[in-house]
């Protein structure tokens, strides 16, 4: 699709009732079959419970981009169309009861439009994990595919951040949880935690072929990472400098993807990729981040373990997502502000802390 008026939009798709799945696959199918409208991304889908009316039954959420030249009505109509061509008793049940398809535009380009059919940025999307977390889903994969690409912007993109609060005042608990980690992190004598530099990768990339295998990540796409303005990868180095362990995180609008993590054989059952993970965490809190989300192989039971620990549980599966055809487990925490979150993440950093103590003792 080319032409100067092409538009990029985020569409919100969810169903509850029949074969969900397909369901979904269907309206996908639909709206790229129409003429102006061109089918890019779609996110994982998430299963989540109903809300309001709509229940009992759960819900499958799947978060879409396209590119089109339809404006925002003719696009809204459209899509009133397929919802109902897949569940015609919709409006006989009530829009809000359960529903075959429910579409919503999240975010039109970087337009607002504020009528009586049409509300864009979507006002309600910040307050739904089941609209937030497929779409900054989704977004993680476009940024992870641009940067093998090129730097350039998607104004819808652009147009989400702003509805992000990035200045909120820490609580008590979090700048609690910050004291905690630069305790622990300062007790790992043994250790030391730094950015990482190209100089490291040469053993970056011995270690990420122990943990993913040969066909994994390139000395290039390590590069790039380390120029990219949504990422920070540190390490931790042992004290003649070599790096023994590894993590890489992004920030996406208001999430903490963790991209990598590995320690090498020889470092490994040392606490190195608990404490790496801690100092994400830190770096999240730093920048207000809400939650947090990464894949795993669903085969690497230690790695699952240490995740549960800070509360993460699984929303997804990407079958043969790795080069050595394992399905990856898609995890996500819940805010990490919450006391839920907190208190959990405070006692893990009291039990490494009285460890350390007993160690050095």
């Amino acid at each position: 699709m080319v032409g100067n008026d092409v538009k990029s939009v985020y569409i919100g798709l969810g169903t509850n009732m029949g074969n969900r799945a397909a369901n979904l696959k269907l309206a996908i199918d639909l709206l790229d079959a129409h003429p102006q409208i061109n089918f890019v991304a779609s996110s994982s889908i998430y299963e989540n419970k109903a809300i309001e009316e709509a229940g009992p039954e759960d819900f499958l959420n799947q978060v879409i981009l396209i590119e089109t030249f339809l404006n925002p009505h003719e696009l809204l109509n459209l899509m009133q169309e397929i919802e109902t061509k897949l569940d015609p008793q919709r409006e006989q049940r009530g829009r809000k009861k359960s529903r075959y398809m429910d579409l919503d535009i999240l975010i039109y380009n970087d337009e607002q439009i504020d009528d009586e059919s049409l509300k864009i940025p979507h006002p309600r999307m910040q307050e739904r994990d089941f609209v937030m977390n497929p779409l900054n889903d989704l977004q993680t994969k476009l940024y992870k595919k641009r940067l093998l690409i090129d730097d350039g912007e998607d104004p819808a993109i652009v147009a989400l951040a702003d509805y992000s609060d990035f200045t909120r005042k820490l609580s008590v608990k979090e700048k609690t949880a910050l004291i905690k980690i630069d305790e622990y992190i300062n007790s790992r004598t043994d250790i030391v935690f730094r950015r990482m530099l190209l100089e490291d990768l040469d053993q970056v990339l011995i270690m990420d072929e122990e943990a993913f295998g040969e066909k994994h990540w390139s000395r290039d796409v390590f590069v790039k990472e380390l120029n990219n303005h949504y990422a920070h990868y540190l390490v931790a180095a042992d004290k003649q400098g070599k790096p023994i362990a590894f993590i890489g995180i992004w920030f996406v609008i208001d999430e903490m993807h963790v991209m990598t993590l590995a320690v090498s054989a020889a470092a490994q059952r040392r606490g190195i990729a608990e404490a790496l993970l801690i100092l994400a965490f830190k770096h999240s809190y730093q920048n207000r981040i809400r939650t947090s989300t990464l894949e795993v192989k669903a085969n690497n039971l230690a790695a699952i373990n240490l995740y549960e620990k800070y509360l993460y549980h699984k929303q997804g599966i990407r079958p043969k997502y790795y080069a050595d055809g394992q399905a990856a487990l898609l995890l996500w925490t819940k805010e990490i502000f919450t006391d839920e979150f907190l208190d959990n993440f405070i006692e893990r950093l009291d039990k490494l802390l009285s460890k350390e103590s007993l160690r050095e003792a």
